[in-house]
C-alpha cells in the first residue's frame, strides 16, 4: 500500500498515516449531546461496540476531545479495509492501552495502530498515536450506555 503523507497545519488526518493537528477540549465547545455522555469531561457511559456486545471501556476512563482527523470508513469483521474516510471530530482520549477491555490493534499504518472491537473484529473505532502512545476512540463508531 502506498502511502502519501500530508502534514499542514490546522489539517488532520489518518487515512494516509499523518498525525492529525488542533484539538480542543473546552467546556463550552461540547454539545448538549456529548455533554449528556460525559462527566468532569470523561466518559460518564460504557463503551461498547456498535456491532456486538463487547465492554471496551469502562466509564472515567476516555479523556473527552475534539480533534479533527479521518478515519477509514468502519467495516465489519476482516474485512478489506475501506479506502474512503469519515472526517470525525469528537473522540475519548486514552492514556494508557491497558484500560481497554477488548479491543483489537492493526498493525502499524505510518504513525498510527487502527483501534477495532477484539471480539467481533469491526473497525476501525479509533486509533493509537505511535509517537504519544495516546488512543483515541471515535464517538460515532461505539455505543455508550
Amino acid at each position: 500500500m502506498n502511502e502519501e503523507v500530508h502534514e499542514e497545519e490546522g489539517v488532520g488526518t489518518l487515512c494516509n498515516g499523518a498525525v492529525p493537528v488542533g484539538e480542543s477540549n473546552s467546556p463550552a465547545q461540547l454539545s448538549e449531546n456529548v455533554t449528556s455522555l460525559t462527566s468532569d469531561g470523561k466518559n460518564s457511559k460504557l463503551i461498547m461496540c456498535q456491532f456486538c456486545t463487547s465492554k471496551i471501556l469502562e466509564p472515567q476512563m476516555g479523556k473527552f476531545i475534539e480533534k479533527e482527523c479521518g478515519l477509514p470508513r468502519i467495516t465489519a469483521s476482516k474485512a478489506a479495509p475501506s479506502q474512503e474516510c469519515d472526517i470525525l471530530k469528537e473522540f475519548f482520549q486514552v492514556d494508557n492501552i491497558y484500560h481497554f477491555l477488548n479491543l483489537g490493534f492493526s498493525n502499524n499504518v505510518g504513525h498510527v495502530k487502527y483501534l477495532a472491537c477484539a471480539d467481533c473484529e469491526a473497525g476501525p473505532i479509533g486509533y493509537q498515536d505511535l509517537q504519544s502512545g495516546l488512543s483515541y476512540v471515535a464517538i460515532e463508531r461505539v455505543r455508550l450506555v
